[in-house]
């Protein structure tokens, strides 16, 4: 391995090795007449702090998953993730308050890893009394009789957990450790590359460290995440300069089309928006806002429906 780092990626692969086989991810036996293994291969990924400073070296062992064929090697593959606005709608409320390994566990790569982790995931915090979320699955709560309790986010194998008091997030994330291997990352400042900002008359987020390192030519496929996850404000421009990038001309700046957007503000700060071109002609204005309006009507269902299952 030619790198100056070379001593903390080896650190890096000992680690995930250890974690393998330490969880009884696969035994040892011969490869079945007419089978064949499926390959591996390593990934190697920098974390890095909000400040640009490397936080850890990360290895993973693989499985080349693409070589799985349906309905013979893997069947329901879908596992939910949680959207982006239910971590956006999270962070609001906060502020409220020759032998061949054969693998016996799922292993990064494989079609079915993820549903099989959410379905561990799933069966182990309701055994304990908590209470999925029927809006977003990914999010699960646990209250007692006089209101206090926490609420989990889980995105892929990364976690959110919400309380009112320190003690009883301390509590759910010693239930959790004592069921997975976990680390502690403390109180949360950034998740998904977003800032997290504490300050006296609330919580904001951020991705400035994000947009400042674009460059021109990355700028409209780039600023599509920030615009997504924290710049509600940006939303229209973004829609419109991405709308005709692969062959520009005069007819393009000439063309008159409808857009519907809008955004939802609990306490002040936006946590769902949209902007974007409609799928459909309309014949007037009014039809175009009507259209508009059953689409912003749909998305306010749903934040309703999240909202009345969080106890508050």
């Amino acid at each position: 391995m030619k790198s100056h780092d070379v001593a903390f990626w080896k650190e890096a692969v000992n680690d995930e090795m250890d974690s393998i086989m330490g969880n009884n991810t696969w035994v040892l036996v011969d490869l079945p007449p007419g089978c064949k293994p499926l390959g591996c291969k390593w990934i190697f990924e920098k974390n890095m702090k909000v400040d640009g400073t490397i936080e850890k070296f990360k290895a993973r062992l693989v499985i080349q998953g693409f070589r799985q064929r349906p309905g013979i090697d893997y069947f329901d593959i879908y596992a939910p993730v949680a959207r982006i606005s239910t971590i956006r709608l999270l962070i609001a409320l906060a502020s409220i308050h020759n032998l061949v390994c054969k693998l016996v566990k799922s292993l990064y790569g494989l079609k079915q890893a993820p549903k099989q982790w959410h379905q561990k995931f799933y069966e182990v915090v309701l055994s304990s009394g908590y209470r999925l979320n029927q809006s977003d699955k990914c999010v699960y709560s646990k209250f007692d009789n006089f209101g206090n309790g926490v609420i989990i986010c889980l995105y892929v194998d990364h976690m959110l957990i919400f309380g009112r008091n320190q003690q009883q997030v301390d509590l759910t994330k010693e239930f959790l450790s004592s069921r997975f291997s976990m680390k502690d990352m403390r109180e949360a400042d950034v998740i998904l590359g977003i800032r997290i900002i504490r300050e006296n008359k609330g919580i904001s987020i951020s991705q400035s460290h994000y947009i400042e390192k674009l460059e021109y030519s990355k700028v409209i496929g780039c600023l599509m995440y920030a615009m997504s996850s924290t710049r509600p404000d940006i939303a229209y421009a973004v829609g419109k300069l991405s709308r005709f990038t692969s062959n520009p001309n005069t007819h393009h700046s000439q063309k008159i089309t409808l857009t519907s957007g809008w955004v939802f503000l609990p306490r002040g700060g936006a946590i769902s928006w949209v902007s974007k071109k409609q799928s459909c002609i309309t014949n007037s204005t009014m039809e175009s806002e009507f259209v508009a309006l059953a689409a912003a009507g749909k998305e306010a269902e749903w934040l309703r429906n999240l909202i009345h299952e969080i106890p508050l």
